[in-house]
């Protein structure tokens, strides 16, 4: 089990950093007005959804059904209101190297979104431990869960999340 964990924290970091890097690609193509904002919204949407896909993936051991895909569609969809008003605040503000730097972040809080797909897809009695930096780079709602261990389901009926604490999309911790 530990193996698995393992490669379950070093897959989540390769997918993040992925993400991270084709939204700074795209970002640098939109201020060079090699893309238009709508294509860039179509483009983050494009590797939001791969990024998740694959987050899904990791946990279940059988080929994606329409069901599962559902799933996935549903946080993609919860996730749409956020990229809509960066895509309408690069289209209201002049470009520069604003852009790619502000894409790049918003890849990196799309891990709500990685976490929402592999909730859809884990085993409701599996159990994830609560990991993360222990110091002055966690915030004191973090510090109190840093090595708690629940049920997935009692991860998702509390509400806690990475990402979803006070400390934000500046948040460093893990679940898994």
């Amino acid at each position: 089990m530990q193996a698995f964990t393992k490669a379950r924290e070093a897959f989540q970091d390769l997918n993040r950093r992925l993400l991270r890097e084709e939204a700074r690609k795209l970002g640098e193509r939109l201020r060079d007005g090699k893309i238009t904002p709508a294509q860039f919204q179509a483009g983050m949407e494009k590797e939001l959804k791969s990024s998740v896909v694959a987050a899904y993936r990791f946990e279940v051991k059988h080929k994606l059904t329409d069901g599962d895909l559902a799933r996935v569609n549903g946080v993609l969809e919860r996730q749409g209101a956020y990229l809509h008003g960066f895509v309408k605040a690069v289209g209201e503000t002049p470009p520069g190297d604003w852009i790619p730097a502000r894409a790049e972040l918003y890849a990196g809080a799309a891990r709500e979104a990685q976490t929402e797909g592999r909730f859809e897809a884990a085993d409701d009695t599996a159990e994830w431990l609560w990991s993360g930096p222990d110091g002055p780079e966690s915030c004191e709602e973090c510090l109190d869960l840093i090595g708690t261990t629940r049920t997935v389901a009692e991860w998702r009926d509390s509400g806690d999340r990475p990402g979803g604490m006070t400390c934000g999309s500046n948040c460093r911790c893990e679940l898994g």
